[in-house]
């Protein structure tokens, strides 16, 4: 995967949330977390996410030649919003907005091939 993410800019998605339609810009999405049949979108300078009923399943196939990749079941991750990477005892991500996300043994090769050096 390219790490370049100039393929992000001007793209948005679009999202229903509780009869309310969101155009989100995909620069601006840090996360999406998922319990059940409920997508939580976090973005940047937002505290409350946006709530959607999208499995994160279909997320993942629409936002994956974008720089989003899975790292758990529960959780995909933009890329461009990664601040650090740890390969050691907990695989674990931080995000730039100091959330860390831990990586399952099944998804840790691609954030390995992402930020080899």
């Amino acid at each position: 995967m390219n790490k370049d993410h100039a393929c992000q800019r001007d793209k948005t998605v679009i999202v229903k949330e509780k009869g309310e339609i969101h155009q989100v810009e995909m620069e601006k999405i840090t996360h999406i977390t998922c319990e059940g049949y409920l997508s939580s979108i976090h973005l940047i300078n937002r505290e409350e996410p946006i709530k959607v009923s999208k499995l994160l399943k279909l997320f993942e196939t629409e936002l994956l030649e974008f720089g989003f990749l899975r790292a758990n079941n529960n959780t995909i991750v933009n890329i461009k919003n990664i601040a650090s990477f740890k390969n050691r005892d907990k695989h674990t991500i931080t995000l730039r907005s100091n959330k860390q996300i831990k990586i399952s043994r099944r998804k840790l090769y691609l954030f390995k091939a992402i930020f080899k050096h």
